[in-house]
């Protein structure tokens, strides 16, 4: 397995883009199990362990991530994006 790059707390927050969502700044198309960091931090790519909530891909930057704050993408459902705002203790290969 590929040895952890870093570890923090970040704030985090869900995001929805229905109905149509275009493409990552990797160039995938988003989907579940991808967020937005701020590369400078977390290289697009890098695995991303967030404590209680899973493992997702860096895929994507977001216009205003900047720093420790991470961006979760949860389809449509807008009531999870509220549900999961907060501190979490993330680690990142």
């Amino acid at each position: 397995p590929k040895s952890v790059q870093g570890a923090s707390t970040f704030r985090i927050t869900g995001y929805t883009c229905p109905p149509f969502c275009g493409k990552t700044a990797n160039g995938s198309q988003v989907a579940l199990g991808q967020v937005a960091v701020d590369p400078r931090i977390i290289p697009l790519g890098s695995m991303v362990v967030i404590q209680g909530l899973g493992t997702f891909q860096a895929t994507d930057t977001g216009g205003d991530i900047k720093g420790q704050w991470i961006d979760v993408f949860v389809g449509n459902d807008l009531a999870r994006a509220y549900q999961i705002t907060g501190f979490y203790s993330v680690t990142w290969y």
